[in-house]
C-alpha cells in the first residue's frame, strides 16, 4: 500500500542514513521503526516479594537509624569489644 508521509528534512536524512547502514530500503527501514514501537508489550512476570516480620525486642534501642555510622559503630563495638 502507497501512502505519503511528510518528514522535516533533517529526520528524513538521519533516516536515509540508518536505513542505509542497516541494507535497507528507507520504507522497509520505517516500517520496522513503526512495528517495533506499535507492538504490543509483554508484561514483565514480577516475583512476588513476602516480607516477614516479627514480633519482639530483635532491635538495639541505642541504634540511631538516622545516622547510618551509628549502626557501624555498635557493630564495630561488639566485633572488636571495644
Amino acid at each position: 500500500m502507497r501512502t505519503t508521509i511528510d518528514f522535516n528534512e533533517r529526520l528524513l536524512k538521519k533516516l536515509k542514513i540508518q536505513a542505509k547502514e542497516q541494507s535497507m530500503t528507507l520504507s522497509k527501514y520505517v516500517e520496522g521503526l513503526i512495528l517495533m514501537n506499535s507492538a504490543p508489550t509483554k508484561s514483565i512476570k514480577k516475583n512476588k516479594f513476602k516480607l516477614i516480620t516479627v514480633k519482639g525486642e530483635l532491635i538495639d534501642p541505642a541504634i540511631d537509624f538516622d545516622r547510618p555510622n551509628g549502626i557501624l559503630t555498635i557493630d564495630d563495638k561488639e566485633v572488636y569489644k571495644k
